[in-house]
C-alpha cells in the first residue's frame, strides 16, 4: 500500500507544531506530509530554518503550483473566491494529482475546508488527523488527550476546533471523520 498522504495548511502546521504531534508525524513510516511552497515560503518564512531542516530530513515535501498551467487557474479561481493563497494554492496542487492518489488537506480553516470539499477532495481539521492518528495505533487516545489539554483548559486555545467539548467527547463525534484514516 502507498503511504497516506497530508498536506498540511500553515496554521495546521503550527498547531501540530504546538502540540507536539508534528515530530511524532515525522516518525510514522505510513504517513507522508507536504506543504505547498506559499504556505511553508512565505506564510512560514520566520521558521524557514525549520521547515528546510524537515525537508532536508525527509520529513516535509514542499509542494508547488508551477504558472500557466490548468492548475494555476485552479489556483486563481479558488483566490477569487475568498480562498487564502496557502490554502488556494494546496486545493490547487491536491487537484492536480491523479484521482485514487490525492492527499487529504488539513486546515483549520473551515473556508478553506469547504472549498477542498466541493473540489471532492478528503479535508479536515486537525482533530480529524488526531483520530485518524488513533485508528492507526500511532497514538493512543491517552496520549492525544494529553497533547491536546489546552484546548479543554482554554476556550480560545490555538487552533481548538469549534465544535471541542472535551477530548473524549469530541473524540466520540468524530468517529466518522472527513480524512479517511490509513489501513496498515
Amino acid at each position: 500500500m502507498h503511504p497516506k498522504q497530508i498536506v498540511l495548511d500553515s496554521d495546521a502546521y503550527l498547531c501540530l507544531r504546538k502540540l507536539s504531534i508534528l515530530e511524532k508525524l515525522c516518525k510514522m513510516n505510513n504517513i507522508s506530509i507536504s506543504m505547498t511552497s506559499f504556505a511553508a515560503r512565505n506564510e512560514l518564512s520566520d521558521i524557514s530554518s525549520e521547515i528546510d531542516n524537515l525537508v532536508r530530513s525527509n520529513c516535509l515535501a514542499i509542494k508547488s503550483v508551477r504558472v500557466r498551467t490548468v492548475e494555476h487557474q485552479k489556483y486563481n479561481a479558488l483566490i477569487r473566491n475568498g480562498v487564502h493563497k496557502g490554502e488556494a494554492e494546496a486545493i490547487a496542487w491536491i487537484v492536480s494529482q491523479p484521482k485514487g492518489q490525492r492527499p487529504a488537506f488539513v486546515s483549520n480553516d473551515r473556508g478553506a475546508r469547504n472549498a477542498a470539499l466541493q473540489q471532492h477532495l478528503e479535508a479536515g481539521d486537525v482533530m480529524d488527523l488526531l483520530v485518524c492518528l488513533v485508528r492507526l495505533g500511532s497514538l493512543t487516545q491517552q496520549e492525544t488527550e494529553k497533547l491536546t489539554t489546552q484546548w479543554s483548559e482554554h476556550v480560545n486555545a490555538f487552533c481548538r476546533p469549534t465544535d471541542y467539548k472535551d477530548f473524549y467527547t469530541t473524540f466520540q463525534a468524530r468517529s466518522d471523520p472527513q480524512i479517511s484514516c490509513p489501513q496498515i
